[in-house]
C-alpha cells in the first residue's frame, strides 16, 4: 500500500513543481512579449522531459531500483495530467483575467500569417470565423491540458523504454 502513496505523492509533486516551472516560464515570456513567439516555446519541452523522467527514475528510486514499463508510463503521464492541470488554470486566468485582448492578437497574427500565404480574402475570413469559434478562453485552456497530458504521455512512453528495469536487471 505505501507504494501506491508514494506514486501519488511522486506524481503530484512532480506535477505541481512542472506546473509551477511552466508558469513561471509563461509569465517571464508574457512580460518580455515573447509570449506570441513559437520558437521559445520549444524550451517548454525541455522542461517537460527533464521533470517527466525525474519523476520516472525517482519512482523506480522507492522501488528498489526496479520499474515496470507501465509504471514509468504511467508516472510519467499522471505527472504531466497534473501540471496540464495547472497550467489549464492559468491559461484561463490568463486570457479571461489578465489580457482579454490576447486573444485578438493572436487573431491578427493568424490573419497576417494568412495573407502572407497567400490565402484569398474568402479563405481568410472563413479561417478567421473559424479561429473566433473555437479561440475561447475555455476551449484553449482544455486545449492546453489535453496537449500538456498527450506530450507526456508520449515522453513517458519513450522514455519507460530505457528507464524499466526488473530485478534480473540489477546484477
Amino acid at each position: 500500500m505505501e507504494s501506491k502513496n508514494l506514486f501519488w505523492k511522486y506524481a503530484l509533486n512532480y506535477g505541481a513543481i512542472l506546473g509551477l516551472i511552466l508558469i513561471i516560464f509563461n509569465v517571464i515570456l508574457y512580460a518580455t512579449g515573447f509570449l506570441l513567439n513559437g520558437k521559445l516555446g520549444v524550451i517548454t519541452y525541455v522542461f517537460i522531459i527533464f521533470i517527466t523522467i525525474n519523476a520516472i527514475k525517482k519512482l523506480r528510486e522507492s522501488q528498489g531500483e526496479l520499474l515496470t514499463y507501465g509504471q514509468g508510463v504511467k508516472m510519467g503521464a499522471m505527472v504531466n495530467i497534473f501540471s496540464g492541470i495547472l497550467m489549464a488554470m492559468f491559461t484561463y486566468t490568463l486570457y479571461s483575467v489578465i489580457d482579454p485582448d490576447l486573444l485578438n492578437k493572436i487573431a491578427e497574427i493568424q490573419e497576417q500569417t494568412l495573407m502572407t500565404k497567400g490565402f484569398s480574402d474568402d479563405e481568410i475570413e472563413m479561417q478567421m470565423q473559424m479561429f473566433k469559434n473555437f479561440n475561447t478562453p475555455g476551449f484553449i485552456a482544455f486545449s492546453s491540458w489535453f496537449g500538456s497530458a498527450l506530450i507526456g504521455l508520449i515522453i513517458s512512453l519513450i522514455a519507460s523504454i530505457f528507464l524499466k528495469r526488473k530485478e534480473e536487471d540489477n546484477y
